[in-house]
């Protein structure tokens, strides 16, 4: 590139296609997949396809044997190199529970995937993301309210649990999003 170089194309995506997240990783590495359904996925690095920067790639259901009526929420890149006793990963549903596991409890995962949570009738996964042990919590209603607060005062649960509650929600308000 030079003065006033416009870069080089990294994606080809059509109309419809939005790129979400971006995950840096090692042929060596993991990626937990986790859907809105509750369960969870792992798929080595090395079983992931290798293709040019200008292909459009492959679906990923090709890759993973989904349930009918899943969708993935969350992709974690869970580096085989750093896991540690610190790590948890910590669970957002739509109707405001959250739940805080050991990052270790999710080593062993079959090829046809594990329930990392619990889910009550007619709540799903919203979110899920990877901390330390000391972070800060945010969670976002759709009517416009948030609630934030450290990681720590959410004990470390089981695979099974089904969490706490994180935020009150009124009538018809759910949870929209989430971030440490």
């Amino acid at each position: 590139q030079n003065r006033g170089g416009r870069g080089v194309k990294g994606m080809a995506t059509t109309q419809d296609d939005v790129i979400s997240s971006l995950i840096h990783m090692s042929t060596h590495d993991d990626l937990l997949i986790f859907t809105n359904k509750g369960k969870v996925y792992r798929l080595k690095g090395y079983n992931i396809p290798e293709f040019g920067r200008t292909a459009k790639g492959l679906p990923i259901v090709n890759l993973l044997k989904l349930d009918e009526g899943e969708t993935i929420q969350t992709v974690i890149n869970a580096k085989s190199d750093e896991a540690s006793d610190n790590n948890h990963l910590v669970f957002v549903t739509r109707q405001g529970l959250v739940k805080r596991t050991k990052e270790a409890e999710f080593k062993n995962i079959r090829q046809n995937g594990l329930i990392a949570l619990k889910l009550r009738e007619g709540d799903e996964l919203i979110n899920v993301f990877l901390t330390n042990g000391n972070e800060e919590i945010i969670i976002g209603t759709k009517f416009g309210y948030s609630v934030r607060f450290k990681e720590d005062t959410i004990r470390s649960m089981s695979r099974m649990a089904a969490g706490v509650k994180g935020v009150t929600l009124r009538d018809g308000d759910q949870v929209v999003g989430a971030a440490a």
